[in-house]
């Protein structure tokens, strides 16, 4: 049963990439602006996901948490203020974006936020944890590690558009942030918070570089790789010992 469900997950991450290069050939042909490009692009991703696992690799998906919502904020006190503060950085470029556009940025970062939480975490992430039934606790850092990997590595697909040393960047910075929205997601039990970090995160990105930039041009592999060492202390916080036998019990 494992290995079926190890050979449905790796099909999916493959799948996944498969239809990324299939759907940037779709947006060339039809001459979609970046902006529609992407809209275009994760609504369909969103929805092929959705119906994959709902009809084929059944992993369930959590968003109601079994958490009070006093837990729930206690547990993402680093992120909510990570949240607050690109929410102000948002709220200085609203007057500075033509209205049209900013919608349609936040759109687009909300149906990235989506998929990417649903495939990686929900699916990805999920589906590794569901398996750790009767294993040691520390099973659930591996399963972390491993889908922040996939994660990250799935962003080396930016290199059609972008140079190799941002796209190196990107990807170890995108590791260190799959560690922190794992984390979240298994200590809250609830997709919501990963995906509301993750939206606040690429809309920011959004209005500062646009679509095509990938990250900050001006981020070095070196402060990256200092980010996912920062982000990694506080996913490990978050997956202490005394934690990993509840989240054990939610996830199998």
């Amino acid at each position: 049963m494992n290995q079926r469900k190890n050979l449905q997950l790796g099909l999916s991450w493959v799948g996944c990439v498969l239809l990324l290069f299939g759907l940037g050939w779709v947006v060339s042909v039809l001459r979609l602006s970046d902006v529609h490009a992407i809209i275009f692009q994760e609504l369909t991703l969103a929805l092929v996901f959705y119906l994959l696992n709902r009809y084929w690799v059944k992993i369930s998906i959590h968003f109601k948490s079994d958490l009070s919502f006093r837990s729930q904020l206690i547990t993402n006190t680093v992120t909510l203020v990570y949240i607050l503060l690109l929410l102000t950085f948002v709220g200085q470029k609203l007057g500075q974006t033509p209205i049209l556009k900013f919608c349609l940025y936040g759109i687009a970062a909300a149906l990235v936020a989506f998929f990417e939480e649903y495939l990686f975490r929900g699916m990805i992430l999920g589906g590794i944890v569901a398996q750790c039934r009767g294993k040691r606790s520390t099973a659930v850092i591996w399963a972390v590690l491993i889908s922040s990997l996939i994660f990250s590595l799935t962003h080396m697909i930016n290199l059609f558009h972008q140079s190799l040393a941002m796209t190196v960047t990107q990807v170890v910075g995108v590791f260190g942030l799959g560690l922190l929205l794992g984390a979240i997601y298994l200590r809250t039990r609830s997709l919501w918070w990963p995906i509301l970090l993750h939206f606040c995160l690429d809309f920011s990105a959004f209005l500062r570089f646009g679509f095509r930039q990938g990250t900050d041009p001006t981020m070095t592999v070196g402060d990256a790789a200092i980010m996912a060492a920062v982000l990694l202390v506080i996913a490990l916080f978050l997956l202490r010992p005394s934690k990993q036998e509840r989240i054990m019990r939610n996830f199998t």
